[in-house]
């Protein structure tokens, strides 16, 4: 429960593996950060190993893949869409 009616929390990873934890207050309508409560760079209490003893894969080192391969995804998906669009803009032969 944050200390305050309207608000995000969440843990962002970001393309260069850094983990930041924010908390936000929002004002009433949830459209406008009105407080910034927390940012900070938590890098350095994840679990970054890819091979722990016992349990393979630290969660800092599977969201940092799951990240890697999202951004994959889209990539691709947006270069298809593109290249459709291309195609599709091109007038049909009269």
């Amino acid at each position: 429960m944050l200390g305050f009616p309207y608000g995000l929390r969440g843990l962002l990873v970001t393309p260069t593996k850094r983990f930041i934890e924010y908390e936000l207050e929002l004002n009433p309508e949830q459209t406008k950060i009105a407080q910034v409560r927390e940012f900070l760079d938590v890098s350095a209490m994840q679990n970054m190993p890819i091979h722990n003893r016992g349990i393979g894969q630290g969660l800092g080192a599977l969201s940092v893949a799951v990240l890697a391969a999202l951004n994959e995804i889209l990539l691709a998906t947006s270069s298809r869409q593109s290249v459709a669009s291309r195609f599709l803009s091109i007038s049909p032969l009269q």
